[in-house]
């Protein structure tokens, strides 16, 4: 990670080295701020990194890593197993999906996709699925087991990535788990949000002062909501300022 930073991140676009002296001052430099180009390059960039360029690089002993790597295949072979790569394989090296609901109608709901396949969602109709599995280079698909069998299942906007590349696949599955960030980010700034109006309104009424409360009634907490939140450390938020 430390020859990846030194010698592909940090020479990006919008990339965060002056965050490592300025870190401690403000968040100017957070990647958040900083962005500037699309997963689909920094994952093309790293990836011509470590399988071209890194092989030139000199070890201590003034070897080259592509040298020593050809002296000890050529020596010791390739090793490994052999694989193909067919279903069983992809099963093998797919991830676990933890949070999914399963629907005739909808087949697989998870990370924010319908997943459909129809011999699966017929087969929901007898008995509910026992795993369902990411596959770890393309995010538009995943494996569904049912009893016994596996069912490959395509997310419903899988015809529009069916010609990217696997780089480009692991870039958009990059840039959807951002965006579920993201969207949990504004669902806590909206849940502090609320946590302070409701706080206002209650001061207010208690220095009788009806004009202070800036929220809209929907926006205020009911007394029960506001206990369940009295905790919250607002400063420590990062980001938030109280206007």
């Amino acid at each position: 990670m430390n020859h990846i930073n030194m010698d592909v991140s940090h020479w990006l676009k919008g990339n965060t080295l002056n965050d490592r002296w300025g870190r401690a001052v403000d968040g100017r430099f957070k990647s958040i701020r900083t962005a500037a180009i699309a997963y689909s390059e920094i994952f093309a960039s790293i990836e011509r990194y470590l399988f071209s360029d890194f092989g030139e690089h000199l070890r201590s002993d003034g070897v080259t890593y592509g040298s020593d790597y050809a002296s000890k295949q050529e020596h010791l072979g390739y090793g490994g197993s052999p694989c193909e790569i067919d279903d069983d394989f992809l099963i093998a090296t797919s991830c676990p999906i933890e949070r999914w609901t399963s629907s005739e109608s909808n087949g697989i709901r998870a990370r924010n996709q319908f997943f459909l396949n129809r011999d699966m969602q017929i087969a929901f109709r007898a008995e509910k699925p026992r795993e369902v599995l990411a596959d770890c280079a393309n995010p538009t698909l995943c494996w569904v087991r049912v009893r016994n069998t596996w069912y490959k299942a395509l997310a419903s906007g899988a015809a529009e990535t069916s010609s990217m590349s696997v780089s480009e696949l692991v870039a958009r599955g990059w840039e959807r788990s951002r965006a579920e960030i993201l969207r949990r980010i504004v669902r806590d700034e909206k849940k502090v949000a609320r946590v302070l109006n409701a706080r206002r309104a209650a001061e207010s009424s208690a220095n009788g002062n009806a004009s202070a409360l800036t929220s809209s009634p929907q926006d205020v907490l009911s007394e029960f909501d506001l206990e369940k939140f009295e905790d919250i450390d607002i400063d420590e938020i990062s980001g938030y300022r109280e206007i």
